[in-house]
């Protein structure tokens, strides 16, 4: 591959034998493309439950930890307990963890399961999660602010398997959904949470669309103040925690270079992101778009 050998980036491809839902393998090809664009060399490195022995999150710029079944995250929080604290500190110091769909309940307190049990998480974001009985899909369309201080827009897609309920020490991401479930969506009345850990049984009105279907911009209000915290992810540090499938990183452009802006500003690496094709994304974001907005009915 093109590029400095000084500007490497290393890549944890986080237990992809275990975690292999939904595609989003197409997240760690997008870090390679892009990083390729910028004249970057890549390191993509899979660590299995078998290589934990010798892992180290020092030894990467970025994690990725894909979604995989919700059985597939005991093992994977047992086995990573033991290196919380080192994730955190690296998170503290700059490193970039990116988890998406269900993962995000493995870095969370835990997940109230419909049989009634605990399943404990690492504890590394303040959220907590609840089964759902019944899966639900559909798009994901987000606006969020950007470390540029702009507002960016991200589409995607939602397979909600959990409801997701943020604490109050935890950053949201994307809180203006346009299209989607977010979090913690639409009209759930799953069992009652039982261990002292999990956070609310609030069932939200869920896909929330920005436009006031109502036409009252008060009740609209009244409706937002109702529903338990809500976003379509969570934020620490540099690190994204997010249920937003696609793959995300390969459709939205600007949110893997957000991603990758404070790597190179962490390693003193020139940024330059003009080197970047923002060609071709956009008219896939635009195409996107157009297809949601003809399932709003225009509103947008």
């Amino acid at each position: 591959m093109s590029g400095s050998s000084s500007q490497l980036l290393r890549i944890c491809w986080l237990f992809p034998g275990s975690f292999h839902l939904y595609g989003e393998r197409g997240n760690i090809l997008a870090l390679v493309n892009e990083a390729q664009q910028l004249g970057w060399q890549t390191a993509v490195t899979r660590v299995e439950f078998s290589d934990v022995g010798t892992f180290s999150p020092d030894d990467y710029d970025i994690i990725v930890s894909p979604p995989g079944e919700l059985d597939a995250l005991v093992p994977a929080a047992e086995i990573l307990a033991p290196f919380t604290d080192r994730i955190r500190r690296w998170i503290d110091e700059g490193g970039v963890l990116f988890s998406s769909g269900s993962n995000v309940a493995l870095w969370g307190h835990g997940i109230d399961r419909l049989d009634g049990s605990w399943q404990p998480g690492l504890g590394l974001i303040d959220v907590s999660c609840q089964e759902r009985e019944f899966v639900t899909g559909d798009d994901l369309w987000i606006l969020y602010p950007s470390a540029d201080g702009g507002t960016h827009e991200a589409i995607g897609h939602q397979i909600q398997r959990l409801n997701i309920y943020p604490g109050p020490q935890a950053e949201l991401w994307g809180e203006d959904i346009l299209y989607g479930y977010g979090l913690n969506g639409q009209g759930y009345s799953g069992p009652r949470i039982g261990p002292a850990g999990a956070i609310g049984n609030t069932s939200s009105p869920g896909h929330y669309h920005r436009s006031d279907a109502d036409g009252a911009k008060e009740n609209t209000d009244k409706k937002r103040q109702q529903v338990p915290r809500q976003g379509a992810g969570i934020k620490l540090g540099n690190s994204l925690f997010t249920v937003m499938l696609g793959p995300a990183l390969f459709v939205n452009k600007q949110l893997l270079t957000d991603l990758l802006e404070p790597i190179a500003v962490l390693k003193g690496w020139v940024w330059e992101p003009q080197r970047l094709d923002w060609e071709e994304p956009a008219l896939m974001l635009e195409a996107k778009r157009g297809y949601l907005r003809r399932k709003m009915g225009g509103n947008q």
